[in-house]
């Protein structure tokens, strides 16, 4: 087992960094949780331990702890798109749509905010059946994070339901180009989606 200092947080916040991106999310929660112990001051992990309960379903609690996360650093800066992502999850889709074009347009450096923002317009459109806004959306938030494979089938798939072939197939081709050769079974599948003559 890892060994930490007893005494300083950092170390249990960045492993539950690691745990929370694995989709370890109750062991994430856990290490931000040790992290507060040793400091109740330490925003991030508040911040974090709520994107944690967030993804486990735990909507009241994110937000709660989102929102004593903001209350300890005003200007903690993944804070105001995690807090996007809490209020997407309960709010009409015109007022997430109104919060997430504020946050883009407000600190339109901060790809983190740009990328939550149409991600979170893309699930809240298409659960409105706006194909074509969702895929739109995606396409942007593929733009902004171009090495990330889950997106592009994403967008592969939402332009193929929006009937557009064209862009469906640029999107396939994409996530072909970054899945690594260990993915067997998913370039298998895209291969078929491409008519099995596609390479790499």
């Amino acid at each position: 087992a890892m060994q930490f200092d007893p005494v300083f947080e950092k170390p249990y916040f960045l492993l539950g960094l690691l745990r929370l991106r694995a989709g370890r999310l109750d062991e994430a929660r856990e290490l931000f949780d040790a992290a507060l112990k040793r400091n109740d001051a330490f925003a991030p992990a508040e911040l974090y331990a709520g994107l944690s309960e967030l993804r486990l379903g735990n909507a009241k609690a994110a937000e709660r702890r989102v929102h004593a996360a903001m209350a300890l650093d005003p200007d903690l800066p993944d804070a105001p798109g995690i807090a996007l992502l809490v209020r997407g999850e309960r709010a009409d889709l015109a007022e997430v749509t109104r919060a997430a074009r504020e946050l883009v347009s407000r600190e339109p450096s901060a790809r983190n905010h740009s990328i939550i923002a149409r991600l979170l317009l893309h699930r809240r459109l298409k659960e409105a059946r706006d194909t074509r806004g969702a895929a739109t959306h995606l396409d942007a938030a593929m733009a902004l994070r171009s090495k990330d494979p889950e997106i592009a089938i994403e967008a592969a798939k939402i332009w193929e339901e929006a009937g557009d072939r064209s862009r469906a197939r640029a999107a396939w081709t994409r996530a072909l180009e970054l899945l690594p050769e260990s993915a067997s079974d998913e370039r298998a599948q895209i291969r078929a989606h491409l008519g099995g003559s596609a390479s790499p």
